[in-house]
């Protein structure tokens, strides 16, 4: 038997489950239908399976896009995977919502001149979940769960929290800063995304558009979250894709998981949540 994953990704508005054979993804199903992972995931995921003349316990096991996302999509699709991977005995993968994003730009081609991509997910309340990526998928930033707390103004820049990267390069006319909050030195020109070593967090998108440039590299913006910032954004060398991850993106980040046998506790695991859930009241009951 080859490599069979099923892949899940619930953790935007859109629901999607593909499955994974060997290097193909060969059926899919997906829906935006608001508030209907609960009721989709599982007949998706039989569906595919039927497409296919599978069962559950004929693959090599399940894989999760675990977050940064929505706290309600993230606890459907975590669920979901636990009881398939508990009824089949097959074990669980997951993968970072964002890196799914990314592949998700590579597969679908990067603009001429592509040095960096920059996944963004919709975190409410003008924030976003995001991190900083080569051309090539590598992350340059990781991903913690932290939060920002406390802004109450407004700030010139969108400030993308990461990791500074020792050695980087600096490039003349760079849009991408990436600073050491130690040192405060920066690696190259431009501050419009600011990159320091308290790790990838929810980013205030605030302030005034970025100045432009003659001499801009080019980096593309991918994800739910872009919308709310683009008009602050843009500017020679932005591109924007404001699209939802979806399962069948997940094929590259699945298999190197696969391959490296970085199987999760399926008892314990729990999806990347990055902020706490906050419950609120609605309007309409009072």
């Amino acid at each position: 038997m080859g490599v069979r994953i099923i892949l899940l990704e619930t953790s935007t508005s859109l629901c999607s489950v593909a499955l994974l054979e060997d290097d193909k993804i060969t059926a899919v199903r997906t829906s935006d239908t608001p508030r209907s992972h609960a009721s989709l995931t599982a007949p998706f995921v039989q569906e595919v399976l039927d497409e296919r003349g599978l069962r559950v316990r004929d693959c090599s096991a399940v894989c999760l896009s675990m977050g940064p996302g929505s706290y309600t999509g993230l606890r459907v699709g975590s669920s979901s995977a636990k009881g398939l991977c508990f009824g089949a005995g097959i074990p669980l993968l997951a993968v970072s919502t964002l890196d799914v994003l990314v592949a998700q730009a590579i597969e679908e081609g990067l603009p001429q001149g592509c040095r960096h991509i920059v996944p963004m997910i919709d975190a409410r309340r003008m924030e976003v979940y995001t991190a900083v990526y080569s051309a090539d998928g590598t992350r340059l930033s990781e991903i913690s769960p932290r939060v920002v707390e406390g802004i109450d103004s407004i700030f010139g820049d969108l400030t993308l929290t990461g990791r500074s990267i020792p050695g980087e390069q600096c490039c003349s006319g760079a849009t991408l800063a990436l600073t050491n909050r130690s040192s405060g030195e920066q690696c190259c020109f431009g501050a419009t995304l600011a990159l320091t070593n308290r790790s990838s967090e929810a980013a205030l998108l605030s302030g005034a558009p970025a100045e432009e440039s003659d001499n801009q590299e080019a980096i593309l913006f991918i994800g739910d979250g872009v919308a709310k910032c683009e008009s602050i954004l843009s500017g020679p060398g932005r591109f924007f894709r404001q699209e939802c991850p979806r399962a069948d993106a997940m094929k590259a980040p699945a298999l190197r998981e696969f391959a490296a046998g970085a199987f999760r506790d399926t008892a314990y695991f729990e999806p990347f949540y990055l902020k706490d859930f906050v419950a609120t009241v609605g309007k309409r009951l009072f």
